[in-house]
């Protein structure tokens, strides 16, 4: 089953669903990275079923509580939230946020 993904913005989307968007902004090895982390997501049907995929999952604390950070390349992440009850069509959704510098210095 695919779990349904959903973007905060039209940047964020083209980062993760455009591989020219995506070569251009991050660069070919971080994008196919990037792509992968899709696929984790799209296969998750919950936050603990994705941390024990092979992305470094993890859940952030303070400012981002409720998101959940994976790693992309280097310093670059992805964070999510899940978002709903239960998973699948008419229930919970992945959020992506962001992808790339995502946390605040």
């Amino acid at each position: 089953m695919t779990y349904p993904i959903e973007y905060t913005s039209k940047r964020v989307r083209a980062l993760c669903t455009n591989q020219k968007e995506g070569h251009v902004h991050l660069g070919p090895k971080a994008w196919k990275k990037l792509a992968l982390r899709i696929k984790e997501l799209e296969s998750s049907p919950d936050v603990d079923t994705l941390k024990q995929g092979p992305g470094k999952w993890h859940e952030l604390k303070r400012d981002q509580a409720g998101a959940v950070s994976g790693k992309v390349d280097g310093g670059r992440t992805i964070v999510v939230i899940y978002v709903g009850d239960s998973p699948g069509p008419d229930g919970a959704v992945w959020l992506v946020e962001c992808v790339g510098d995502c946390y605040e210095h």
